[in-house]
């Protein structure tokens, strides 16, 4: 299966990928649009990450994990925001940080 199904595809997608980079950018590496809304191999090109399970549900996976982590955080920083005592009545908005030589540190909330 190797040999007759996979490596033939696998040369055929990394034959498009080379003609895709020598004739859509230029010497600098930039992008010439022009030359990739005209360029015949594109459907293929853009279809052959979707083509391959494995690597979809990876790259799936990696981005599922990432977002996670992301909200994670972001709940972590608003426990932290809601565990801020108020300010009192008697301070102003200013008194709201601590400013040090090295840093400003919130310590409550108006």
């Amino acid at each position: 299966i190797k040999i007759y199904v996979m490596d033939p595809s696998m040369r055929a997608v990394q034959d498009n990928y080379a003609s895709f980079h020598r004739d859509i950018f230029d010497e600098q590496g930039n992008l010439d649009l022009a030359a990739f809304n005209d360029f015949d191999g594109k459907g293929e090109l853009c279809q052959s990450a979707l083509s391959n399970t494995g690597f979809i549900a990876a790259v799936l996976f990696m981005w599922t994990v990432t977002c996670f982590t992301e909200l994670r955080s972001t709940q972590r920083l608003i426990d932290q925001f809601n565990a801020l005592p108020a300010l009192p009545q008697e301070c102003t908005s200013a008194d709201m940080v601590n400013e040090t030589q090295d840093a400003e540190e919130l310590i409550c909330l108006s």
